[in-house]
C-alpha cells in the first residue's frame, strides 16, 4: 500500500493525521479524515521547530476556509496514524527524513523517528525551551497555580521558590502546609481511625474501607428483611389456623 503526502507528492514517511484545524471533527469524517501527510511535512507546515512567536499567525485549511493560529499551538496538531503504519507492509528501504538512516518497515522507521534519531527537530514549546522527541523526559507542562508553560525538570523548583510550596515525598504532591500537618491532614498516607470499627487505615483506603462497611449493612437488611417476611408469613399461618379452629366465632380484634 503506498500512501502519498500531498505536501511532498512523495510516499509518506511516518504518516500523522493533522487535528488541529476547526473542521477537525474526531467522531465524524472531516476534511484531513482520507488523507495521510509525512510527519516531517507537517512540522514544516505548522513551523513547529520554531518558537511560538515566530510562526506564521494564520494558516489556511488545505481543503476548506477554515483558519487557525500556528502560535496558538499547545499540544500536537496531528496524530501519527499507528493503525496504518502497522498494516503497510509494502513500505521497504525508508530513508530517515532528518538523517541517512534507512528502515526497513514503516515500523521501524516510526520507533527511528520517534526514539533513536539525534537529528529529529527540537519542537519549540510555549514555555520557551526546545524540546526533543527522541527524549521523553525533556518535556514541558502547565502550572495548574499561575498557568505558566515550563520545562518538566524545572517544575518542581517552580513550584517551591515562585509558589512557596511544599512537596511531600511519601505523596508526591506539593501543598501549602507545613510538612507536619500535611502528613497530618492531607497526605494520603496518613493514619485515619475508622469511628465504625476503630480500626486504624491509611487515607488513601479508607473510602474503600467505608464502602466495605456499607457492603455490609446492606447484607444485614437484606437478612433482616428475609426474617420480616418469615415472620409476617408466619403470622397469617396463624391467624389461618386461628380462623380455622375458632370458626364463626373468631373476632380478630
Amino acid at each position: 500500500m503506498k500512501m502519498v503526502c500531498p505536501l511532498c507528492l512523495e510516499e509518506c514517511r511516518v504518516p500523522v493525521e493533522i487535528t488541529c484545524f476547526p473542521c477537525y471533527r474526531p467522531d465524524a469524517v472531516h476534511c484531513h479524515s482520507l488523507v495521510r501527510y509525512c510527519k516531517a511535512c507537517c512540522i514544516r507546515l505548522f513551523e513547529l521547530e520554531k518558537a511560538p512567536q515566530d510562526r506564521r499567525a494564520s494558516l489556511k485549511c488545505l481543503y476548506c476556509d477554515r483558519w487557525m493560529n500556528p502560535r496558538e499551538i499547545s499540544c500536537s496538531p496531528f496524530r501519527v496514524d499507528h493503525l496504518l503504519i502497522l498494516k503497510d507492509d509494502a513500505a521497504t528501504d525508508l530513508e530517515c527524513p532528518y538523517c541517512e538512516y534507512r528502515a526497513v518497515s514503516h515500523q521501524d522507521l516510526e520507533k527511528h523517528c520517534a526514539k533513536a534519531c539525534e537529528k529529529s527537530p527540537r519542537l519549540a514549546c510555549l514555555c520557551g525551551s526546545y524540546h526533543s522527541p527522541s527524549n521523553p523526559g525533556d518535556r514541558c507542562t502547565t502550572c495548574s497555580l499561575c498557568d505558566r508553560s515550563l520545562p518538566l525538570q524545572s517544575f518542581r523548583r517552580h513550584m517551591l521558590e515562585t509558589h512557596e510550596m511544599t512537596y511531600c515525598t511519601e505523596c508526591k504532591k506539593f501543598t501549602r502546609q507545613t510538612l507536619t500537618m500535611h502528613k497530618k491532614e492531607e497526605c494520603v498516607f496518613r493514619g485515619v481511625s475508622c469511628k465504625r470499627c476503630h480500626e486504624n487505615i491509611l487515607a488513601l483506603h479508607y473510602p474503600e474501607h467505608l464502602l466495605s462497611h456499607v457492603s455490609e449493612s446492606k447484607k444485614r437488611c437484606e437478612l433482616m428483611q428475609d426474617v420480616i417476611d418469615k415472620e409476617k408469613q408466619m403470622v397469617q399461618h396463624i391467624l389461618k389456623e386461628c380462623r380455622d379452629f375458632f370458626g364463626d366465632m373468631y373476632d380478630e380484634e
